[in-house]
């Protein structure tokens, strides 16, 4: 850290750590609100939606931590599904999330680590997401894409279709 931090010539504070290697697990979850009326969807009603994921009836959260929940569907009005559903009137809002889970002693060991230099975690990601989204151009994301991180003693698979994250997975 010294060392980045000399010739950058400033101070590093926080820091987003990449996950690389451990037991990720990708979970499909959907959730959906309704009015009794036509309205237009406000980031309030998608926060709102995502608030009322079943997260804890799907996933055991004493062993697994949610590190990502990437939005890959947006269905209005029971049929309709749209790339962005901000604005347009509805009376239905279903998303179906990507959920993203790790071993929650594995993480915690590991921001424990970094936490011991100083610095703050400011956020945790998986690797093959972090590797997708800054090596992958739009055209490759959107017709699909497969991201392999091959380590020492593991390898490290994440998938892209159509703009979305849609699976990620791990092995020893």
């Amino acid at each position: 850290v010294a060392i980045a931090e000399n010739k950058a010539k400033c101070r590093i504070k926080e820091v987003v750590v990449s996950l690389s290697g451990f037991q990720f697990k990708s979970h499909f979850l959907n959730s959906k609100i309704g009015w009794n009326f036509e309205k237009n969807i406000t980031f309030k009603d998608i926060e709102h939606c995502t608030k009322r994921i079943p997260i804890q009836k799907h996933i055991n959260i004493d062993d697994y931590s949610v590190i990502h929940i990437i939005p890959i569907k947006y269905i209005i009005d029971g049929k309709k599904e749209v790339v962005n559903p901000l604005n347009l009137s509805a009376s239905t809002l279903k998303i179906i999330y990507h959920i993203i889970v790790v071993d929650s002693l594995m993480m915690n060991d590991v921001i424990d680590a970094v936490k011991k230099t100083n610095l703050k975690v400011k956020d945790v990601v998986a690797n093959s997401y972090a590797s997708g989204l800054s090596s992958l151009v739009d055209d490759d994301r959107r017709v699909g894409s497969m991201i392999i991180d091959i380590g020492k003693s593991s390898v490290s698979v994440g998938v892209f279709f159509e703009n979305n994250f849609i699976y990620t997975f791990s092995s020893p």
